[in-house]
């Protein structure tokens, strides 16, 4: 399928919706739901931070459109929801047996490990993947886990969930994502839509929670061309930016007054 080539380029940069289909899902019966929620380092989101701050969320958020990272000194959002959504949704695994109960565990490049549960069905998966300091070469060590599941049938339709926290370690900036991703579409045509929330945040530049308004629509292999994410900042501070194109969107700052003033009306998700 194409969930998760979906799912890669659309919050990272052509982020992580790689070229694994939406194949599996996750989520394993015992694993709480994670509500992610205004950090409580949350920055206050001003003029002179808005563009920044839209190019970092974007990103994160693209996880599934394909925007690109900008945080010099931390590891891109897109980098994370890569290995979420590779985790999550890899085609090249797909099982067309019924198993359950299923386990596995990597050794992590440079050190630490990965570890795998799920379930399969000929249409559905259903797994956890938890991540024990793992040093994968990328320059972070991983921590945290995150339970997903997805479901497909024959004509190509495909839904999956993920949801879960992890935490980044970079050296002394560590960041922090909790995060509750839902995805549908079909692999025949290529089009999607993604729902998301999650908040981020990190000693380096403070926090925010974002969440679609709107779905985050396209046709895979490109970004999403529709769609509207909502960042909280601290004091009430808000970003709407509203996809206008797969390259570009419109950026509108509500700076705590609770009213929304077009801030760039050009703004580049390149």
């Amino acid at each position: 399928m194409t969930c998760k080539k979906l799912f890669l380029p659309l919050l990272l940069t052509g982020f992580i919706f790689i070229n694994v289909g939406c194949s599996d899902s996750s989520s394993s019966g015992g694993n709480a739901d994670i509500n992610p929620t205004l950090p409580a380092t949350a920055i206050q989101i001003t003029s002179a931070n808005a563009d920044s701050t839209a190019a970092i969320a974007a990103s994160t958020t693209e996880i599934t459109t394909g925007f690109t990272g900008v945080q010099s000194n931390l590891p891109s959002t897109q980098q994370i929801i890569d290995i979420i959504v590779d985790r999550s949704f890899n085609k090249n695994r797909r099982s067309y047996s019924i198993a359950t109960g299923l386990t596995d565990s990597y050794i992590c490049s440079i050190s630490g490990s990965i570890n795998e549960e799920w379930t399969d069905s000929p249409t559905s998966e259903s797994g956890s993947v938890s991540f024990n300091a793992c040093d994968d070469g990328f320059g972070f060590i991983m921590d945290g886990s995150f339970h997903y599941s997805a479901s497909w049938n024959s004509d190509g339709d495909f839904t999956g969930i993920s949801n879960g926290s992890v935490t980044i370690n970079f050296g002394s900036d560590p960041f922090t994502m909790a995060f509750n991703i839902s995805v549908s579409g079909n692999d025949v045509s290529g089009d999607y839509n993604i729902d998301l929330l999650y908040s981020a945040s990190s000693p380096a530049f403070g926090g925010f929670l974002v969440e679609t308004t709107q779905a985050l629509s396209g046709t895979d292999p490109f970004g999403p061309s529709s769609g509207q994410l909502l960042v909280t900042g601290g004091n009430n501070s808000r970003l709407r930016i509203t996809i206008t194109s797969t390259t570009t969107a419109t950026v509108e700052l509500d700076d705590g007054s609770g009213t929304f003033v077009m801030h760039n009306n050009n703004f580049s998700l390149l």
